[in-house]
């Protein structure tokens, strides 16, 4: 988790999608799955999104703690396989709200094609990177 905040919307329930199949009949209501939206304060929030269906555990109202575990990584919504969607906007709807600039403070990326790890601060990653974080 990004920050400490406030979690102000949760959906789970939503069936897994079948790996490398595009999802089927997806609504703005299901596109990111099984999500759960958190409050920063300051016109922050972020979204977390895809989560495997039964697996979100927090509700509306729960003051979470960053690194906290809000869910289990899944394959809901629009999302042709399993990965963690994370994005941060200024406003608590998934797709009626602008996003805006972040950074992660410190993590561990494996660039594509590569294969060792390297450490990296306030970045984020690139496109089909493999990301590790530390406990």
């Amino acid at each position: 988790m990004i920050a400490d905040g406030v979690v102000v919307e949760t959906k789970d329930g939503i069936a897994e999608n079948t790996p490398g199949r595009t999802a089927e009949a997806v609504t703005l209501e299901t596109v990111a799955g099984n999500h759960v939206v958190l409050d920063f304060g300051k016109k922050r929030f972020a979204l977390y999104a895809h989560f495997k269906p039964g697996s979100v555990r927090v509700k509306v109202g729960d003051r979470v703690k960053r690194g906290q575990v809000l869910g289990l990584v899944g394959n809901t919504g629009n999302s042709t396989e399993p990965h963690l969607h994370v994005h941060v906007s200024d406003a608590a709807s998934p797709l009626g709200a602008e996003g805006v600039p972040w950074a992660i403070d410190t993590f561990e990326v494996q660039p594509a094609k590569e294969t060792s790890f390297k450490k990296v601060t306030r970045e984020l990653p690139l496109e089909d990177a493999l990301v590790r974080f530390a406990p």
